[in-house]
């Protein structure tokens, strides 16, 4: 699950609505610890994680015995790290296009990536839809090895709601399939949910930015993502599955602290100069200011620093050489032109013809 909105944390602290029951429960739900740094991103893992990753071992024992423990500890981990990578591939979008990308949270509903692209529908859009590339590059990837191992075109179901033709496999062919499997159905329930904050619902989100202008756009994500969260809700209640419906009361959550937000700001917070809806605007979300006029992608911040090495390198070459020329100059001052080397007459002829291009 893609989220880069870094001002969404406001309702998570001491924010505009940090004192609300919303804000109030979201503090609860958003304990976590650090688990360490990758690639300057600092990766934070919930603490109600814990209690459901040994809930979940715990019921799948009861369920079918000591046998199946180390299977669930492999799903649970092959869980985990999917997810993670996934966020990272929103991190690494967001960064490529120009934006910050610095906090990762994983939580027992998946992870956050805390992005802030520059304010325009392509950063956006880019930064969104590679959480879910990572995540079926991972499944195809698994998939394939999977068809060269067993030498069927279909090694396992394609059915998310019966995804194992039979008992899970050990080994490496078991991890396989897990792998497979997890990201085949994390990319199903990404896409599937059409409402926000969830990736499907950001890249409609993104779509109707580009007609409707970010605020209108984002009123309508999140009004949808509401009244989806309460759909998808009854659903899990209805079901039976409690994991459906803490998926649903994030949803609703974050639809409402975002809708709060963006009621505070007003639409004349997303206006530029000309007063056209916020495509190419200014903005401030908190201390990080937002000018996309100044955003740069990451090709051109490479040609950029390309450029000034260069030229940082060109300078250090000149100052040298203007160095070595005046201590040229002082010797021949001191003992004429015949104690100069070949060495240090090619530098004069070099400062000479350097200074007739000049002219």
């Amino acid at each position: 699950m893609g989220y880069d909105d870094r001002h969404y944390a406001d309702g998570f602290n001491d924010g505009p609505d940090g004192g609300s029951f919303f804000g109030k429960l979201s503090r609860l739900l958003m304990w976590s610890f650090p688990v360490g740094t990758y690639f300057d991103i600092a990766v934070r893992v919930n603490f109600w994680f814990i209690p459901l990753f040994v809930g979940r071992l715990m019921y799948d024992v009861e369920k079918g015995g000591m046998d199946v423990l180390p299977w669930s500890f492999r799903w649970m981990a092959v869980m985990f790290f999917s997810v993670l990578l996934h966020e990272f591939g929103h991190c690494f979008a967001c960064r490529a296009v120009g934006g910050q990308a610095n906090d990762i949270l994983m939580w027992p509903l998946g992870g956050l990536a805390m992005c802030l692209p520059p304010r325009r529908p392509w950063p956006e859009f880019v930064t969104v839809v590679w959480g879910p590339l990572v995540t079926l590059i991972l499944a195809l990837g698994s998939f394939g090895i999977l068809v060269m191992v067993t030498g069927e075109w279909l090694p396992v179901s394609l059915n998310p709601l019966t995804p194992w033709r039979s008992r899970p496999e050990a080994g490496i062919s078991g991890l396989v399939e897990d792998t497979f499997l997890i990201n085949y159905i994390l990319l199903l329930f990404n896409l599937a949910l059409l409402f926000y904050p969830f990736d499907g619902g950001r890249l409609v989100q993104v779509a109707l930015w580009k007609k409707l202008g970010y605020f209108k756009s984002m009123v309508v994500a999140t009004g949808v993502g509401m009244g989806g969260a309460i759909l998808i809700g009854m659903l899990g209640l209805s079901f039976g599955e409690l994991m459906i419906v803490l998926v649903a009361v994030f949803g609703f959550i974050t639809c409402y602290q975002q809708r709060k937000q963006l009621k505070m700001a007003g639409p004349g917070a997303f206006m530029d100069d000309h007063g056209e809806s916020w495509k190419t605007g200014k903005m401030t979300f908190g201390d990080y200011h937002v000018d996309d006029e100044d955003s740069e992608g990451f090709f051109e911040r490479r040609r950029r620093l390309k450029a000034e090495a260069r030229r940082a390198k060109q300078r250090a070459a000149q100052e040298a050489l203007d160095a070595e020329i005046d201590r040229i100059l002082e010797k021949v001052s001191e003992q004429g032109m015949q104690s100069l080397s070949a060495k240090e007459k090619r530098t004069l002829q070099t400062k000479t013809e350097q200074e007739r291009k000049a002219k």
